[in-house]
């Protein structure tokens, strides 16, 4: 490898895969061979790029990022997605917002629904 002045360096092979940016972020190892995933601009061994909360391996073309970290599709929905007001579970597709008032300070709360949790919600209430 040649420094800045063209001059000819010898390199230990850690310095030399983090001058190629070839630095596994899970493992802080070299990543050697073909087998790399570059997510962005950080780069992983094929078997440390997994979920951050359930360790599976992840597709590269199917994954979600939160603060660093990459998550496959149902943690993400657990973890970061919108839950509705009436099942809990995360909305992950149409639903339905209303606005009531606060019991405790009475300032307004907006709440989310799916739509067949909010309609149980009319009739039952």
């Amino acid at each position: 490898m040649r420094d800045a002045t063209g001059q000819s360096q010898i390199l230990c092979e850690k310095d030399y895969y983090t001058r190629k940016r070839l630095i596994c972020v899970d493992c802080d190892l070299p990543i050697r061979g073909p087998h790399v995933v570059t997510q962005s601009n950080r780069k992983y061994h094929i078997e440390h790029f997994v979920c951050y909360a359930c360790k599976e391996p992840l597709n590269h073309d199917s994954f979600f990022e939160e603060e660093d970290k990459v998550y496959c599709a149902k943690d993400y929905a657990n973890l970061f997605a919108f839950k509705c007001a009436g099942c809990y579970c995360p909305l992950l597709e149409d639903f339905i917002e209303t606005r009531t008032q606060n019991a405790s300070d009475s300032s307004e709360v907006s709440l989310a629904w799916h739509p067949h949790c909010h309609e149980l919600h009319q009739v039952f209430s």
